[in-house]
């Protein structure tokens, strides 16, 4: 199994108090991909984009800057920036290989840095960051894209950087697929809701829904990130997982 490397390095700032608890009752939508939307593009000041350039110069392999947000991480008495820094694969070597590079996560601008290991796949991007069980800390939503054959793929996956330390909620999971191109197989749109429910078992708070639309006018669009139609009313519930 290949490793993801997460690195923190971290800087805080004072800021008010941490967010009560959630009522038990409180159910929380974490992502809905019954409307598809694409990842956010990145935007860098030239402070952020020196400093993090500095920090992937050392290794052979150039590394782009793939998401950045802002939050509560790894306290919640502190105001902390999230990258995601991918290897730029332009004359790279093939992963598995001597001198491949795995995404890092950075979190702030300091000189100092924390690393924690993730498996496969790779996220491509930062989907959000909130305090998803109340607990006064932002869980993280990471995204992995992925094109082949004429189908479109999205999975997430939430993890914790709470008291310095990489907890996974829930694994990698497919939350959307779009086999309308695809010269194989059955064509249709697949979706996916996640949502924390803060009176189950900890075990199984974390709650898939799926969902499953037919191609044609009323699907979302995977590639452009658009609707044809507002689709959420013909969305029928397929089934109910946990991971």
């Amino acid at each position: 199994m290949r490793l993801i490397t997460l690195a923190c390095l971290c800087a805080t700032w004072p800021i008010a108090a941490p967010a009560q608890p959630r009522k038990a009752s409180q159910d929380v939508l974490v992502v809905d991909f019954r409307r598809f939307r694409p990842a956010a593009v990145v935007r860098l000041n030239a402070t952020e984009h020196r400093l993090l350039t500095a920090r992937a110069a050392p290794e052979a392999q150039r590394m782009d800057v793939a998401g950045k947000l802002g939050g509560r991480f790894t306290a919640a008495d502190g105001r902390e920036t999230l990258y995601l820094l991918r290897p730029n694969t332009t004359g790279a070597p093939p992963a598995g290989v001597a001198g491949a590079r795995a995404p890092i996560l950075t979190m702030g601008l300091a000189t100092s840095a924390r690393d924690w290991p993730l498996s496969e796949p790779y996220p491509n991007a930062l989907e959000r960051a909130f305090d998803i069980d109340g607990d006064g800390t932002d869980e993280i939503v990471l995204r992995s894209d992925v094109f082949h054959m004429g189908v479109s793929s999205v999975r997430v996956s939430v993890v914790s950087l709470a008291g310095g330390s990489l907890r996974v909620f829930v694994p990698m999971t497919e939350v959307f697929s779009d086999t309308c191109d695809s010269p194989l197989g059955d064509r249709r749109i697949e979706s996916k809701t996640l949502r924390w429910r803060a009176d189950a078992p900890p075990e199984a708070r974390f709650v898939f829904e799926h969902f499953v639309q037919p191609c044609g006018p009323a699907a979302p669009n995977s590639d452009s990130g658009h609707l044809r139609q507002p689709s959420l009313p013909a969305s029928t519930p397929a089934e109910q997982q946990r991971p």
